[in-house]
């Protein structure tokens, strides 16, 4: 079985952490978007998105890097 190598438990435990740690800071923000002032969400939420969407966008890409390393090259093909 796949999840027996310590390897592929290594890299799915990192990938996981990542993910969790993306997915709290996404719930602060929905939680900040939903108390905060229309003005107010202007002026101090614009720059925190900006950083969030482009951390979101490294952690998928790396846990997607490491999935198609424990899976096999098959990962990245045409449909």
């Amino acid at each position: 079985r796949l999840i027996d190598h310590p390897v592929v438990r290594n890299k799915l435990a990192h990938m996981i952490t990542k993910i969790e740690g993306l997915h709290a800071w996404a719930e602060q923000a929905a939680h900040q978007l939903n108390t905060m002032a229309e003005m107010e969400l202007f002026i101090l939420i614009g720059g925190g998105m900006a950083l969030l969407k482009a951390h979101a966008t490294q952690v998928f890409e790396y846990c997607a890097r490491e999935a198609v390393q424990i899976f096999g090259g098959l990962g990245y093909t045409r449909g």
